[in-house]
């Protein structure tokens, strides 16, 4: 598919600084590892206590556009070609 020049992309909202930094976390987990990471695996590596907020910033990246996963699919976390 071909895009015009002239065709404007809507801009994405602005990500907090936790947002951006789970997903460089997940962007380096699939480059070092060549697999999607599991919640529990940005938890530990971000250093967060609860894998409910890595869930909450993980929610606001896809709301966003940035992400995208199967629910209830372990390691299903994909980054939006247009968000890299």
């Amino acid at each position: 598919m071909c895009v015009s020049t002239t065709e404007q992309v809507p801009e994405r909202a602005p990500l907090t600084q936790n947002q951006q930094r789970v997903l460089n976390s997940l962007a380096a987990f699939w480059q070092e590892r060549q697999i999607p990471p599991t919640v529990r695996d940005l938890t530990t590596r971000l250093g967060f206590e609860s894998t409910n907020a890595v869930r909450g910033h993980l929610e606001a990246l896809r709301r966003k556009g940035y992400v995208t996963w199967e629910p209830k699919v372990q390691r299903s976390i994909r980054i939006l070609s247009e968000a890299a």
